[in-house]
């Protein structure tokens, strides 16, 4: 192995390692979270880039904690809360016109401004590919002509119940659930620093790695067209860390995917009673303070 390979299985040993000590989650999707990361920093190396969809049936899952982390590890992390299709496109596009790797987007409260946004949704959509455009008439002159936004980036979206389908389709599912009293997570705040050395040396090894000239790595026969091009970036970070990596991240993609469909099934389903029970519950609260009827 050469010293850059060796680096590549030094990092993703770390970096899923801090995300299973400040979250509830499997090795599997420590596994896959780490391979998204590394690969933020050496993206556009590759023809698609995954979406990691985080997603809980509830609050107090860890989903914020999860961008936190991301942004203290991710290739220039942006976070948002809420935005517009077109402030998305024009913040890519402009990074993407730089030296560096484009911009991380790391959506929280997905659940909250995505609904009905379809602008949004085709936009994380066609940014899953390198050749994914967006085309807007702007003004040249006196007059306006077609232009071309590029829409190619990273994205991490958090939410509570499902992602639309078409954006879960192009993304690595992880599924999150609420602590348990006998396990013990640590807070992020004091590794702050440990993250800021762990993401400088991230950034050091995307520098040297080169992906160009390598075999495309095997993708698992269990998994269709559009898995594989998910899991591709992934796959091809553990072929150059070498060891078990390969093996690790080809079993935690496929476990991944073949409890997807469940965990989205029963996650909406629960995220849909939680708001029936929360709408019931305001309106008991309504009638209680209503004056009785003389």
């Amino acid at each position: 192995m050469s010293s850059s390979d060796t680096e590549a299985a030094v990092l993703l040993h770390e970096v899923a390692t801090a995300f299973r000590r400040h979250l509830v989650i499997s090795k599997e999707q420590s596994v896959a979270m780490a391979g998204w990361t590394l690969h933020t920093h050496v993206y556009p190396s590759f023809k698609h880039t995954p979406r990691l969809a985080i997603t809980s049936p509830e609050k107090g899952c860890g989903k914020s904690t999860v961008i936190n982390l991301l942004a203290d590890l991710c290739c220039q992390p942006l976070k948002m809360d809420n935005a517009t299709e077109s402030v998305i496109f024009r913040l890519i596009d402009a990074t993407e016109k730089g030296e560096k790797p484009g911009l991380t987007l790391l959506i929280d409260e997905a659940d909250s401004f995505m609904p009905g946004r379809e602008g949004i949704r085709n936009l994380l959509n066609c940014g899953f590919e390198a050749s994914g455009m967006v085309w807007r008439s702007v003004r040249s002159g006196q007059d306006f002509a077609p232009r071309g936004f590029k829409a190619f980036a990273p994205v991490a979206i958090a939410g509570i119940g499902g992602l639309p389908d078409t954006v879960a389709s192009r993304s690595v599912p992880i599924h999150l659930r609420r602590k348990t009293n006998g396990e013990h997570i640590e807070k992020v705040k004091g590794y702050r620093p440990a993250l800021a050395a762990l993401h400088a040396r991230i950034g050091e090894w995307a520098k040297k790695v080169d992906f160009s000239g390598r075999p495309d790595p095997e993708i698992p026969s269990k998994l269709g067209d559009r898995e594989g091009d998910i899991s591709t970036p992934l796959l091809a970070i553990a072929e150059l860390a070498g060891g078990d990596w390969p093996d690790l991240m080809r079993g935690a993609l496929l476990k991944l995917f073949a409890s997807n469909e469940t965990e989205s099934t029963s996650g909406m389903l629960l995220a849909d009673m939680r708001a029936i029970f929360t709408q019931t519950g305001a309106n008991k609260r309504k009638r209680s303070d209503e004056a009785p009827v003389a």
